[in-house]
């Protein structure tokens, strides 16, 4: 008869101990939510262009780098699925897990639209300074002016050339596709 030695005890010891850590016999850990429509939720964001430009965010050392100012920075707080942010941001979060970080690439159809070209005003300098006589023709520069019915608008020039000045009344954002980093915080 053979002999059983320490060492084999020890093994067979062992062995069992993990088999019983496997087969159930540990604390099981519940599963972690998920974002569902309805849902109250936070997150960090980074808002980019295709070229990589920020253009928002809400984490402060992202500001500080592309010299944006904020006076608060907190974490994003809307109800998933009920048309608060825009329709691309608001699916995109859908399904993801406290923790989980995502880059969303957001269509314009998703975001503010595409660009409308009957929003496009292509006018000489003279039509220009009697339509917008406070505003100084610079490219990208971005003003403000009333509607019909005093109702506030915004506006950019968008080229300016020899003798013309392109005006482009869409939001700003219309016909971009854009791009967010997002980190969700909670889901309440």
């Amino acid at each position: 008869m053979k002999k059983i030695t320490f060492s084999a005890i020890v093994f067979i010891i062992f062995t069992l101990f993990l088999i019983s850590m496997t087969t159930g016999c540990s604390k099981s850990v519940p599963p972690q939510p998920n974002v569902t429509n309805g849902d109250t939720i936070e997150v960090w964001y980074t808002g980019k262009l295709t070229d990589g430009s920020v253009f928002d965010t809400n984490i402060e050392e992202v500001a500080l780098a592309n010299n944006m100012s904020k006076s608060r920075f907190q974490p994003l707080t809307f109800i998933a699925g009920e048309g608060q942010v825009i329709k691309g941001f608001d699916n995109g979060v859908i399904g993801m897990l406290i923790g989980e970080k995502k880059v969303l690439t957001i269509p314009p159809e998703e975001a503010y639209g595409i660009l409308n070209e009957s929003l496009l005003e292509n006018l000489t300098f003279e039509e220009f300074s009697e339509d917008y006589p406070k505003v100084t023709i610079e490219e990208g520069r971005q003003f403000s002016y009333y509607k019909s019915l005093g109702r506030l608008s915004f506006a950019t020039i968008r080229e300016v050339g020899e003798d013309f000045v392109i005006v482009d009344k869409n939001g700003k954002f219309a016909g971009e596709t854009l791009i967010f980093e997002v980190e969700l915080v909670s889901i309440n």
